[in-house]
């Protein structure tokens, strides 16, 4: 009976502590750890925007052109003589520019000028047929324009035009200076018969009957046919007008004499000695 008794009491103590979440024989767990803790979130993390800086592109430096020169025009040789009592001048000139092309232009201009003074003045220093030899130079941009004049008796006028480049890349050929100045070869012909025909008739503007002589319109057509347009030489004058060394026919004396020509209107420059300046 007593055994039962304990039993029995044994049995309400187990059921007593079951109810308050103990087991006999097993430690007893904390309710906290139970608790589940909160996992990382997979999405990303809020990151505060920020606006992207401008990249600048890369910089390359547009290459420019080189400054052009600054050239002169000098003596190469300068010689003088006396025919009687005036003074006789002559100046063979050349381009300053330090280039291998530059050079061989100065040779060919030093040959043929002094040739020209040796079959004119130095064959007959007692009585020289040219009395001086002269230039007159223009740069313009990249261009610079040569005028030599040489001037004797009898009405003698030689002239040589010759061309540039300041860089001294070489010789400034006609078609060149012609497109440099904005002409067609065509377009400068024409204009330079117009010229020549206005240089004829102001000329001769007192030749009586000039109109209706004979003669006067068959040098008229020799001043202004294409054939002797095509035959001027161009050039700058100091003032860097256009103008032209032109064969202009004759109503007395030689058959046809050289003349410069300004084709901008007016004078055009002769070039002057500088001993005599």
């Amino acid at each position: 009976m007593k055994r039962l008794l304990a039993m029995l009491l044994l049995l309400s103590i187990g059921l007593a502590l079951g109810g308050c979440g103990l087991t006999l024989g097993a430690r007893p767990v904390d309710p906290g750890l139970l608790e589940t803790k909160p996992t990382a979130s997979l999405t990303e993390p809020d990151i505060p925007e920020t606006k992207p800086t401008e990249s600048q592109a890369p910089t390359t430096e547009t290459p420019t052109e080189p400054p052009i020169p600054q050239v002169t025009v000098s003596d190469a040789y300068v010689d003088t003589l006396y025919y009687g009592e005036t003074l006789c001048c002559y100046h063979i000139p050349q381009f300053d520019m330090d280039s291998a092309q530059t050079e061989s232009l100065n040779r060919a201009i030093y040959l043929e000028l002094y040739e020209l003074l040796e079959e004119n003045v130095y064959e007959y220093p007692e009585q020289p047929f040219l009395f001086c030899m002269n230039y007159s130079w223009v740069q313009v941009e990249n261009i610079v324009s040569l005028l030599v004049y040489a001037q004797g008796d009898w009405g003698i006028e030689v002239y040589r035009v010759y061309h540039a480049y300041a860089d001294g890349s070489g010789v400034v050929s006609r078609e060149e200076l012609l497109e440099f100045l904005g002409y067609t070869r065509e377009d400068f012909y024409a204009m330079v018969q117009t010229k020549l025909e206005d240089y004829y008739r102001t000329s001769y503007s007192s030749y009586p009957g000039s109109e209706t002589d004979e003669y006067y319109r068959m040098q008229l057509q020799n001043t202004i046919s294409y054939e002797n347009a095509t035959k001027v030489l161009p050039y700058l004058s100091v003032n860097g007008e256009l103008c032209c060394v032109a064969t202009i026919y004759s109503l007395a004396g030689a058959d046809s004499y050289d003349h410069l020509v300004n084709l901008e209107g007016g004078e055009a420059p002769v070039p002057s000695c500088s001993v005599h300046s």
